[in-house]
């Protein structure tokens, strides 16, 4: 607890639910959150997700962005980017604002994309 942070991406984090807790309900965060405990419940917000390996999310998340590690069951709705990495697991749909849709190997993904096609052709 007190000794190096485990990652990079943990060292950015502002807010952190270790993965002792179990949450239910709501959370709003427009900075970066990581996860690594249990949350039954939706994640609101403008800033950056982070789900951690022993992460387990039951339900939708609208963030700016998203890193996956852990599991999450339900919607994804993001405005910048959504990676899904090694070992994660996303049982839900994407609903992306930007083609910024990133899937490494041994993903299991269960659900459709949708990207909104109006907002790719103000961009280009």
């Amino acid at each position: 607890m007190f000794g190096k942070p485990t990652s990079e991406v943990r060292d950015r984090s502002e807010s952190y639910i270790s993965s002792t807790l179990k949450i239910t309900g709501t959370i709003y965060c427009n900075g970066i959150l990581r996860i690594d405990g249990t949350l039954e419940g939706n994640v609101e917000g403008e800033g950056h997700l982070i789900v951690g390996r022993t992460a387990h999310i039951k339900g939708d998340i609208r963030m700016k962005s998203v890193t996956n590690l852990g599991t999450i069951e339900g919607n994804l709705f993001c405005t910048d980017v959504i990676e899904l990495l090694e070992g994660s697991k996303l049982l839900g749909d994407v609903n992306l604002e930007t083609s910024r849709f990133r899937i490494e190997e041994n993903v299991t993904f269960s659900g459709r994309s949708k990207t909104n096609l109006k907002t790719l052709a103000k961009q280009q």
